[in-house]
């Protein structure tokens, strides 16, 4: 734990009086020694805490840990300034209508955070970052979110979530702007329903966060069972889950309603980790979920309804590109031409074809989202340079900026501001040194 001495006026590292570190009880004592050399009062002067280049490493590791376990969730505001890297501000399930953030670097370190109400963050901090408007938004949205898992099991709460196309993730079953798939196509025609309305009752339901019209977070759960399967978009949804008891232990085995498509079949979305359905003959008005392939109907469809389980030679529809191919070849419901050119971003997983456009961030590949949460824009004024510290600097180059709080500036604005801190501690090494000669000259005249 590093302290800098340095006057009150200028600015921590431009003052930095000993490389070594100090105590929390020896500073005092230092900043006496550094008052007799400049001829200062010590209420000049101020100790400051800075977070060496391995400790601001743990100190994001555990940030990220901690979000990843699912007892805190990022606060909804995504603009950029200075302080956000310092406080990590975040919203906790177990205490909801509060702003969790460090004070400081060292508070940082020692994991004692502060609370307080969104409005006092929002109007200390970002005033200058976000609009009256914006911050009486974000105001209002924190302090009603309770933080409470709801359940949609209605078939008009369901279609409302899937039929929103302003939603904060992306998903195959959920409504888009223009048609991408044949069951919205067909809905859209008139000829069906949205599939997803099947996951009404007798087992099924959908979990969700935020509004019906504009989830943020959905996942189907089975609610008697207490198990989810897949969880779209970020958010509290896995840990109000979790709390609730669910575990991520499928959908195999659980009945959905049989409802007749006007094209042949029954109405079906693609559902995640279930590979066919039988009818369920104890009760004719329902299909049974399995996650073999030995089913009589197929799940893994995006044409919003079942298919026969049809013989090995009979060619099906590429779920990508829509091309003939034989189930022989079938992955996923890819042709093996678009199995071959599918990757996964190594950030958050998601699966991506060649026509996708994809970036490196050191020796990772990842999309297009995950590399914008990488990268980086200049704070200086007037600059808007954007990069990927990865990309763009080294190891060493990442610790040096690190250790110079340099690392919200490019390159260049980065290596001016270290000039001049490098080219003030010379000056006052200089300094040090005529006031040692002068001294030495007058002790000889004397």
């Amino acid at each position: 734990m590093p302290y800098y001495v340095h006057l009150k006026t200028i600015e921590r590292f431009a003052a930095r009086m000993d490389s070594g570190e100090l105590a929390a009880g020896d500073y005092w004592a230092f900043l006496t020694r550094v008052e007799a050399r400049e001829n200062c009062p010590p209420n000049d002067w101020t100790v400051t805490f800075v977070a060496d280049s391995d400790e601001y490493h743990v100190l994001q590791t555990n940030h990220r840990t901690r979000l990843a376990q699912g007892d805190a969730y990022n606060v909804p505001w995504s603009c950029s300034y200075p302080l956000r890297n310092v406080h990590l501000p975040v919203l906790l399930l177990s205490d909801p209508g509060l702003v969790y953030y460090f004070q400081s670097e060292e508070h940082g370190i020692q994991n004692r955070h502060t609370s307080t109400k969104p409005g006092r963050y929002l109007k200390q901090f970002l005033t200058d970052y976000l609009s009256q408007d914006a911050i009486d938004a974000y105001v209002k949205e924190i302090t009603a979110d309770k933080c409470e898992l709801t359940i949609a099991h209605t078939e008009d709460e369901i279609r409302k979530i899937y039929n929103s196309s302003s939603v904060g993730f992306s998903s195959c079953m959920q409504r888009k702007r223009s048609s991408e798939y044949d069951w919205q196509a067909d809905m859209d025609s008139g000829y069906a329903d949205h599939p997803a309305i099947v996951y009404a009752g007798p087992d099924l339901a959908v979990a969700y966060r935020g509004p019906l019209e504009r989830v943020s977070q959905r996942a189907v759960v089975w609610p008697e069972e207490k198990r989810y399967q897949r969880i779209y978009g970020d958010g509290p949804l896995l840990a109000l889950l979790v709390r609730a008891g669910y575990h991520n232990d499928g959908l195999a085995g659980a009945r959905v309603r049989k409802i007749k498509h006007e094209r042949g079949g029954y109405l079906m979305p693609y559902v995640d980790g279930i590979d066919t359905c039988d009818h369920d003959h104890g009760n004719n008005l329902y299909l049974v979920l399995r996650d073999d392939s030995d089913g009589e109907f197929q799940c893994q469809n995006t044409n919003g309804r079942t298919c026969d389980n049809e013989p090995e030679n009979e060619e099906i529809d590429c779920d990508h590109c829509g091309g003939s191919f034989s189930p022989d070849d079938l992955e996923y419901g890819l042709c093996s031409s678009c199995s071959e050119s599918q990757w996964s971003c190594e950030s958050c997983g998601d699966h991506y074809y060649e026509d996708d456009e994809s970036y490196n961030v050191g020796d990772d590949t990842v999309c297009h989202s995950c590399y914008l949460d990488v990268q980086k824009r200049c704070m200086a004024d007037g600059c808007r340079t954007k990069w990927v510290d990865v990309n763009e600097f080294t190891n060493d180059e990442i610790k040096t900026r690190d250790e110079y709080r340099v690392a919200n500036l490019c390159r260049s604005c980065g290596d001016a501001k270290i000039e001049e801190i490098r080219s003030e501690d010379e000056d006052s090494d200089n300094d040090d040194t005529i006031d040692g000669i002068n001294e030495s000259e007058t002790t000889t005249n004397d």
